[in-house]
């Protein structure tokens, strides 16, 4: 049954599945599945893996483009929440900019772990429990 959590595990994370495909293919039960990627958060690890920093930077580029934009085309001055919603955006890029994204962590620390798996199997075991309250705890910090 480890083999299947892993391989399960690894087809959530690294592609766009549902619990249902990914029952399909590993050959268990849905509710085995919901039940292992709540416990072992995989959404939030397909998230991680997903979503980078610089995409994150790269959308706030483009809403501060369009917010400019908009005054331009309509000839006017940026209104007072447009100059707020701009600085709060500048501030989540430097912000962005100054620390690891939650995505370059989970990279990270998972190609350790794959490493670590070639050496010392249970050493990675308890690696990636340890990383897991490790990403949730960056999450939280990384919440604007």
């Amino acid at each position: 049954m480890k083999k299947e959590r892993l391989l399960a595990a690894s087809l959530y994370i690294n592609s766009s599945l549902t619990h249902e495909e990914v029952a399909g293919i590993v050959n268990v039960s849905i509710s085995s599945i919901a039940r292992w990627a709540q416990t072992d958060k995989w959404k939030l690890q397909r998230t991680a893996r997903q979503v980078t920093a610089e995409q994150i930077i790269a959308n706030y580029y483009t809403l501060i483009a369009d917010i400019q934009s908009q005054a331009l085309e309509e000839n006017r001055q940026l209104t007072p929440i447009e100059v707020n919603n701009l600085h709060k955006m500048a501030a989540s890029i430097e912000k962005l900019n100054s620390k690891l994204s939650l995505g370059n962590y989970y990279k990270i620390l998972n190609e350790f772990a794959s490493e670590l798996m070639q050496y010392d199997i249970e050493a990675a075991k308890i690696l990636g429990k340890y990383m897991m309250e490790f990403l949730n705890r960056k999450g939280k910090q990384l919440e604007p």
